[in-house]
């Protein structure tokens, strides 16, 4: 008080002498700041909001007041002495505007360096800062320091923001103010000093009753169910000055009051002269009669604070009560169930002693965030508990008494671990499913057959690689099976044929859930070579999966084979012996599809017994020769080696015969093995090769009994007699004995 009354006599004198020279203060002050930073420091600290000086020369380096930072929400002990930190939290756009006029200050010291830019807050808000420098230039003019201060504008910003907002709204379209004033569902009012309403919107007529034009000019007064509160709402605007929101009884023009909410506040004109009030009204008589039921609700809830805990003792949630420390004040028997006792064996214990040292923390962090919120907090946790694990969603409600001061912590809880549990299981499951439908596409991909996958409708999905190799058509080129059938046939009826075919035999999977019937068909390359193929499909929920199998060269061995069984058939009927086909099922049985006439006479059967069976030829062949003969026919089905073999056949009623047989094996596309060949009777060869040998054997021992040792004539003549009689032969010699 005393300086001010010092400062105050020397603008008297001031304003009475000549105006005397203080540029020694000046000075004065010059030196201090140079000699104690205690000065320089109560002048940034002060006066600025951020204080700031860069090295231009060596741009990384900057120094910037801790103000600057505090400002921001930041420790500046935490914040690094470069440019890169404040540049970080600047808006770029303005960041741009700010470095350009730099350069221009830099390059012109007559263009200012002042400008308003934004910066990021700790918390996300925006501040608005006004930045001013100055560069300091060396003795040649080139700028090698700028020094700048920052002034916290954002308020100013805001504010301007709001009345630039409003003004340009009201500036924009009077008219389109009263219509959306006409469109309020709240009853909108204007009234002169006086009391008198000067505006009322068409909402007023539905609120109070009267027509519009029967408001305007009438004294505010007729629509307070009480007179004298109108008074006080003038006399606490008049004392606060501020938009005032009251609530009282309004009265309609039938006499009925009912319930107001009103904000109401004093008008002026430019010159900023009160000159009325204007406010709007709402009716809240619903929101009254719901207050009044939620009061008698809680006053109910307040008369028994047990059936409140039976409620969620029924619910299943198990409710504990803490203090802020982790003491635990009361416990519902659902909550002392998930711990496996009763509710008095844990009142004024600590979670610290309940709980492992882990889910002890972690709870007490948990409540630590709650009394921190505003608003209950809900998490989903896996908690350790002293008997088993278990997880749980729970509320964490901040409890305070009036005066806002935190009484304790109320848990909420609801064990969801069956529920957790199947969610773990099912994401699994997915994960699985996942990986199988990547193993099921990379089988599908090298598969060696041409696949295709497409939706049950016919759009493709999906062509493997052998596909496009094999007919030269990608999916790009395809889209859907309809498309590939019109490319690859060009035949458009055999095409359509073909299409409609597939197109039933996919209805009739997709009917009765089993794998489409197997086609053949005939289809041309995108190079033009036409090919044999097979087609198989099967159903999988939505899509379906089509096997495209080139059968070209087995057809081609089929027809082949085809063309030799009819020159066979024609050959046969033709030759006296027998000529067969000869066949070696996949399952290691016989059977002779095609034999000529002859069988009748080598085997005593016809043609039409061996056709599917073996067993008419196997019955009558000796079983010495059996075993042989079959040894013979595995050897050349295995070797695919030509086919030789002699063998004895016994037909009942007839001497025995013995058969040739000679034929060359050929291995079918189905695995089994086939002979063309020929069956000769040749018993009168077997017999004149024993008869011959007989002879052999005879001469044979005729040599032996002649060499050796000596014979009388009587002897010889004996033995010659005995071989010419066994040969045969006269005794045209007339040998006696």
């Amino acid at each position: 008080m005393h300086i001010q009354c010092r400062a105050h006599t020397l603008n008297i004198a001031n304003a009475k002498k000549p105006k005397t020279n203080v540029m020694y203060l000046k000075n004065e002050l010059y030196k201090l700041i140079q000699s104690d930073e205690s000065i320089f420091d109560f002048i940034q600290n002060s006066l600025f909001d951020g204080f700031w000086y860069w090295d231009l020369e060596k741009p990384e380096n900057q120094w910037i007041n801790d103000r600057f930072w505090t400002m921001l929400g930041y420790n500046p002990d935490e914040m690094p002495p470069r440019p890169a930190a404040w540049q970080s939290l600047i808006n770029q756009d303005d960041f741009k505007l700010a470095y350009a006029n730099l350069t221009r200050h830099c390059e012109n010291p007559n263009h200012p360096f002042d400008q308003i830019v934004r910066y990021i807050h700790k918390n996300g808000s925006t501040v608005w800062f006004r930045c001013r420098g100055m560069a300091i230039r060396d003795a040649n003019g080139k700028p090698v320091r700028m020094l700048g201060a920052n002034q916290d504008v954002t308020v100013l910003k805001r504010r301007e923001e709001e009345l630039f907002t409003a003004k340009q709204k009201a500036e924009e379209s009077e008219e389109k103010l009263k219509s959306i004033l006409e469109n309020l569902q709240d009853t909108f009012f204007q009234a002169d000093l006086t009391g008198n309403f000067t505006f009322a919107n068409s909402r007023a007529s539905g609120m109070y009753g009267y027509a519009v034009k029967e408001i305007i000019g009438t004294p505010a007064a007729n629509l307070y169910a009480d007179a004298d509160e109108r008074k006080t709402l003038i006399k606490n605007l008049k004392k606060e000055g501020k938009i005032y929101d009251w609530t009282c009884r309004g009265l309609k023009k039938d006499g009925t009051s009912f319930w107001v909410s009103m904000n109401v506040q004093f008008t002026k004109d430019n010159q900023g002269n009160i000159i009325g009030t204007e406010g709007i009204v709402r009716d809240i008589t619903e929101k009254k009669k719901a207050e009044q039921e939620l009061k008698e609700a809680k006053e109910k809830a307040e008369e028994s604070e047990e059936k409140f805990r039976l409620l969620h003792e029924n619910a299943g949630l198990g409710i504990g009560y803490y203090t802020s420390d982790g003491i635990i004040l009361s416990y519902n028997q659902i909550a002392a169930k998930h711990m496996n006792g009763k509710p008095e064996d844990f009142i004024g214990k600590s979670i610290f002693e309940l709980f492992p040292k882990e889910s002890a923390d972690f709870y007490f962090n948990r409540i630590q965030n709650a009394i921190n919120s505003s608003q209950p907090m809900v998490y989903e946790d896996f908690v350790q508990l002293p008997t088993e694990d278990k997880w749980f969603i729970s509320t964490f409600t901040k409890i305070e008494n009036a005066r806002q001061q935190v009484l304790g912590i109320q848990i909420i809880s609801q064990d969801v671990t069956k529920l957790k549990t199947t969610e773990i299981e099912l994401q699994k499951a997915k994960e699985k499913a996942e990986e199988s439908e990547k193993k099921f596409r990379k089988s599908i991909e090298f598969s060696p057959v041409p696949m295709a996958v497409a939706k049950n409708n016919g759009d493709l999905l999906f062509l493997n690689k052998q596909f496009v190799e094999t007919f030269g058509y990608s999916i790009e080129e395809l889209g859907s099976i309809q498309k590939w059938f019109e490319l690859a046939y060009p035949d458009v009826e055999y095409r359509n044929s073909r299409f409609t075919q597939w197109s039933s035999d996919l209805e009739f999977a997709l009917k009765n859930g089993v794998p489409a019937p197997v086609r053949e068909g005939f289809v041309t390359c995108k190079n033009g070579v036409v090919k044999t193929i097979e087609i198989s499909i099967s159903v999988d929920n939505d899509i379906s999966i089509g096997l495209f199998l080139d059968i070209t060269e087995r057809k081609n061995k089929e027809e082949k084979i085809r063309e030799k069984d009819v020159q066979f058939r024609k050959l046969s009927a033709n030759v006296p012996d027998l000529i067969y086909q000869f066949i070696r099922k996949p399952d290691g049985t016989y059977c002779v599809p095609i034999s000529s006439e002859g069988i009748k006479n080598i085997f005593g059967c016809s043609p039409e017994d061996v056709v599917d069976d073996f067993a008419p030829i196997a019955r009558v062949i000796f079983p010495e020769d059996a075993e042989r003969v079959i040894r013979d026919i595995e050897y050349s089905a295995e070797h695919l080696t030509y086919f030789t073999c002699e063998f004895r056949v016994q037909i009942p009623g007839k001497p025995v015969q013995w058969i040739l047989s000679r034929s060359t094996p050929e291995k079918l596309p189905d695995g089994s093995v086939t002979w063309y060949g020929f069956n000769a009777d040749i018993t009168d060869r077997k017999q004149n090769e024993h008869a011959i040998m007989a002879k052999m054997d005879e001469l044979e021992r005729f040599h032996k009994i002649t060499i050796g040792r000596e014979t009388t004539m009587v002897e010889l003549k004996k033995e010659v007699n005995r071989l010419l009689n066994k040969l045969g032969e006269d005794n045209k010699y007339n040998i006696v004995e």
